[in-house]
């Protein structure tokens, strides 16, 4: 049932992809993905924030990061048991994280290396690396 909303109707609002446009004592001001701009009070009680990226963008594979309190991160891509590639972020190598988590807990400041994007071809592994093989050696043959 789709019901119109009423003047003076209290709502709950979730602004999800919202980007931070500006940051002021008492003001966040935001870009949405639908192109409109809106500006919140961080210290409101009536606001819950919660991040999500770092400003320096989505860590990529291979990334180096450094969060709030001096701790070096890096990215890798997990391959779960159906074979869905994830990054995730890890200190130790052994344990891995989700950037969410990493970034809400730790807060992600800076980007201390960037790795170069991985190509990717909508296909398995084993296809991309193939198809770039084939690319590399057109190069050498001259496209022939």
């Amino acid at each position: 049932m789709n019901v119109p909303y009423q003047v003076g109707e209290t709502v709950d609002i979730a602004l999800y992809g919202a980007v931070i446009r500006d940051v002021g004592v008492n003001y966040l001001d935001l870009h949405l993905p639908d192109g409109a701009n809106v500006t919140i009070d961080p210290e409101s009680k009536d606001n819950e924030i919660r991040r999500a990226l770092p400003a320096g963008g989505e860590p990529q594979k291979g990334d180096v990061w450094q969060d709030s309190q001096g701790n070096t991160w890096f990215a890798v891509r997990n391959e779960d048991r159906y074979g869905n590639h994830e990054i995730r972020l890890t200190r130790d190598g052994d344990h891995t994280y989700e950037v969410a988590q990493v970034h809400r807990d730790y807060v992600l400041v800076k980007r201390l290396f960037r790795a170069e994007p991985e190509p990717d071809h909508g296909l398995s592994p084993a296809a991309a690396a193939e198809l770039e093989r084939i690319g590399a050696e057109m190069a050498v043959d001259g496209g022939q």
